[in-house]
């Protein structure tokens, strides 16, 4: 397959031109809740009515048995990295070091190596039934970045920034040159944009948070993913800070914590601190591993996610992700994931990059899905988190991924394991990839007036 064309419909059960059908699964479900067993009635590629298959009658329309099957909108990742898609995964079981050693040596080292990683990161997407996605367009940001707009999948690419200390300046030039590039090559598209991510708070100084939001453009950070993050904001030391040393933000003849431009600013937790940073586009917010520290007082919690709720941020959590590195830390609590949502703050789930995932050929939040729905949630609960509430996140049409809407952006059918006593159980025990009855569509995820 061409990865930067659809998938064909090769696989699907009659041809996308074809008139009105019925399809009967064991289940059908969206974002709304699940029918089991379901009917869906379609006309071309588009969803007409779902329901029990006694209140669909087909009279003179052509029913097609999908067996068993859960029939779904396509999913949205909206915290990726596809131009690591080629490292593979890798197993931490030499340390975290040797782990990100072992990264860097097999990560692309030029443009032609990632476009191919990215290319390979669009199949992997699409086996994973994946319609949009959130990447990170990291050491080669334009050419991932442009790779990705010329390819089926909507969402936004958000090209990587750093710049902390002494290299504060070149964070900005970057920026200013990547604002240029955009003017002259516009990338967007009918379902998908451009955005930019300043990398973490340890590696980004308040300056270039601060010139990323006066962008207008969507925005994106790794945020609170380990204590040492808030340690080296709240202190000014720790492994971080020498890790900065190394690259030489800082040196002898500067110290962190000065007071000056570039500077790390101490005292402050860095969820305060990019909540504070004024932006006309809310955060995707990646992680939130950490979103207290042990010795701070009661109630920071509630502060902090009261905050973060009143300027509209969204949480990706990726569960394999923080499993493979070693999340949460002995003595830590887990993921608050059940609290943020219950505070008001959108939890989605993404997968991360292919380093920390097990499933070598797709890339696919439903997998992220299958964890939380081992540990009791719902596929009923948990659906909408891998679709309409990330396409909400990364300001695309969540209409579209709904029965109501037509599921305009496509249409999925998910392998469930026989045996099972629910439909839950069923999604879980299935390891299969999904099948795409209709083909990806993100031009239909395109919010009017916008890309």
């Amino acid at each position: 397959m061409n990865t930067l064309e659809p998938p064909s419909d090769s696989s699907a059960p009659f041809a996308p031109d074809s008139g009105r059908r019925i399809l009967h699964a064991t289940a059908a479900a969206d974002a709304g809740g699940v029918i089991s067993p379901a009917a869906v009635l379609v006309e071309g590629r588009r969803v007409i009515t779902v329901g029990p298959p006694q209140e669909l009658g087909a009279g003179e329309i052509p029913v097609t048995n999908l067996g068993e099957v859960l029939v779904c909108p396509p999913v949205v990742n909206p915290h990726t990295h596809l131009d690591l898609t080629n490292v593979g995964p890798v197993a931490l079981d030499a340390g975290f070091e040797a782990w990100l050693a072992e990264i860097r040596r097999r990560r692309p080292a030029d443009e032609a190596s990632t476009i191919q990683a990215v290319d390979a990161g669009v199949l992997a997407s699409l086996r994973g039934g994946v319609v949009a996605v959130g990447d990170i367009a990291g050491a080669f940001g334009l050419p991932a970045a442009r790779r990705l707009s010329e390819s089926c999948l909507g969402g936004v690419s958000y090209i990587e920034l750093f710049g902390m200390g002494n290299r504060l300046q070149a964070g900005l030039e970057a920026l200013e040159g990547i604002r240029y590039q955009l003017d002259r090559k516009g990338m967007d598209r009918p379902g998908f944009r451009i955005g930019i991510s300043p990398h973490a708070p340890y590696s980004c100084a308040p300056e270039l948070y601060e010139a990323a939001a006066e962008t207008g453009r969507p925005l994106t950070t790794h945020l609170a993913e380990t204590p040492e993050e808030a340690r080296l904001l709240r202190s000014g030391d720790g492994p971080l800070l020498n890790l900065l040393q190394g690259i030489g933000a800082f040196g002898a003849d500067r110290a962190p914590g000065a007071g000056g431009r570039g500077d790390i600013r101490l005292g402050v937790h860095p969820i305060d601190l990019v909540a504070g940073i004024p932006s006309a586009s809310p955060w995707l917010l990646a992680h939130l591993n950490y979103p207290v520290e042990p010795d701070e007082p009661a109630g920071c919690f509630d502060q902090r996610m009261d905050r973060l709720a009143s300027i509209g941020a969204t949480v990706v959590f990726c569960p394999r992700a923080a499993r493979c590195l070693g999340h949460p830390r002995p003595d830590r609590d887990p993921h608050p994931w059940r609290r943020l949502r219950k505070a008001g703050v959108p939890v989605v789930l993404g997968t991360d990059g292919m380093p920390c995932l097990d499933t070598p050929v797709r890339i696919s939040p439903l997998d992220d899905l299958r964890v939380l729905c081992r540990e009791g949630l719902s596929l009923e609960d948990g659906l909408g988190m891998v679709t309409t509430e990330p396409a909400r996140a990364l300001g695309l049409r969540a209409e579209a991924l709904t029965f109501a809407g037509g599921s305009a952006a496509g249409l999925l059918a998910l392998d469930l394991a026989p045996g099972s006593e629910s439909v839950t159980e069923a999604f879980v025990r299935s390891d299969r990839d999904p099948v795409w009855i209709h083909p990806p569509d993100a031009a239909a995820l395109a919010v009017d007036g916008t890309p």
